[in-house]
């Protein structure tokens, strides 16, 4: 099946040392992996992604690979006289061998294209389980796949479950700066404290850079990290209206207070010499965050007094996800990626006093740009993580400090 050129894959060492299974997925392969049968374990692998590792320069013109055909990795797992190709869940990658990349791929289209060959999933973890990709175990998946088509949210989770990686810092200023992206974090079901050499694979990470974020290189990637984290960028008018409500707020008004807000907002047009035009977006801008504020209370997103004071945290939530996805496209080095997320950090830190200020602004600037007050999808993928993240004892925001020093 592997003919010539094909090297030994070496884990980290020392083995398992990464291994603290993150998710429900690996928890239950652990437990499927000591079974007779490869049914047990075949049933938890049907409908998902797995990840190859193949080497770098084939895949810089697209997806050279195709799904219709073998990854064709160079880097077999072997275990006495048995070679088989090395695949992994999400939860249980290990760092990159230098000058290769992961890949995600369907698993029953693995075993399809593989005909015959050894699979190793999991290498070096208590989940590994050695299989052969015989046609009555693709057929298995294949069938599995039909009965359960979109297993724990489908192709890039959507669990709402709250995972970290043992090898990535769970205390410090590194961590409490990865914290801020853990709203996409908990909502794909990956780990929050990780920076490491995938988030959805390689091919996805730089399509969803190409097609979200028009990000084609790493001149590409550095500009967006400037542009989220410039002191002067964001959602202007959302910001102009808020320091408006937090002049009203020091000259003595009550939060709530819509006459002394608008009075304020006139005060900022008069100022800056702005027209009747301007005034009237900025009045609209105000009731339309003040009818979010309503429902943020009524949902636990915002205490019973509570206001938000800045959307710029929708910003740095996403610097520090562009972080992790310009890493994993290979668009930016590590060093690169941590300086933008811990940058993140500081900025945040400056601004809002804590976690739930902190998450205040960043759902209400995805739902501002992208909800139209239907308070639906856009609205619940930012309450759903809310919610874990400040009510899960495991959580970072539960257990890291926000006015951490910054280093």
């Amino acid at each position: 099946m592997f003919g010539p050129g094909h090297r030994q894959w070496t884990p980290p060492s020392p083995p398992l040392a990464d291994f603290l299974p993150p998710g429900p997925l690996e928890a239950r392969l652990t437990e499927a992996a000591r079974a007779r049968s490869d049914e047990p374990y075949l049933q938890l692998l049907a409908g998902r992604r797995l990840f190859v590792q193949v080497p770098h320069d084939r895949t810089d013109h697209g997806r050279t690979d195709g799904e219709d055909r073998p990854p064709g990795p160079d880097l077999l797992h072997t275990r006495g006289t048995d070679r088989a190709l090395p695949l992994w869940t999400r939860g249980t990658l290990p760092p990159a061998e230098p000058g290769h990349v992961f890949l995600s791929r369907d698993c029953a289209g693995l075993f399809g294209q593989l005909r015959g060959g050894r699979i190793v999933v999991a290498p070096e973890t208590p989940a590994e389980r050695r299989l052969t990709a015989t046609p009555e175990n693709h057929r298995t998946l294949l069938r599995l796949e039909r009965e359960r088509p979109h297993p724990d949210g489908g192709r890039h989770g959507h669990t709402g479950a709250l995972l970290h990686r043992s090898s990535w810092p769970v205390h410090g200023v590194l961590a409490q700066s990865l914290a801020l992206g853990a709203h996409l974090a908990v909502h794909n079901g990956l780990p929050w404290n990780e920076l490491g050499d995938c988030w959805h694979g390689y091919e996805e990470d730089r399509e969803l850079l190409r097609e979200s974020w028009g990000v084609h290189s790493p001149e590409g990637w550095r500009k967006a990290v400037d542009d989220l984290l410039d002191r002067h960028g964001g959602d202007r008018a959302t910001e102009v209206a808020l320091v408006a409500r937090l002049r009203a707020v020091a000259c003595g008004s009550r939060p709530r207070d819509v006459d002394a807000w608008d009075e304020q907002l006139g005060l900022v047009c008069l100022e800056a010499g702005l027209p009747t035009e301007a005034l009237d977006q900025l009045l609209a801008r105000a009731r339309r965050v003040a009818r979010y504020e309503a429902r943020f209370r009524a949902d636990g997103l915002l205490p019973a007094d509570g206001f938000v004071t800045s959307v710029r945290g929708y910003d740095y939530g996403r610097a520090v996800n562009m972080a992790r996805w310009g890493l994993a496209a290979r668009y930016a080095d590590r060093a690169a990626a941590e300086e933008a997320v811990l940058r993140a950090g500081r900025m945040a830190r400056n601004r809002y006093t804590s976690w739930a200020a902190f998450s205040a602004g960043y759902v209400l600037g995805r739902v501002l740009r992208f909800d139209e007050e239907e308070f639906g999808e856009w609205y619940g993928h930012g309450l759903g993580p809310h919610r874990v993240l400040t009510g899960d004892p495991a959580s970072p925001w539960r257990s890291l400090d926000w006015r951490l020093p910054a280093r």
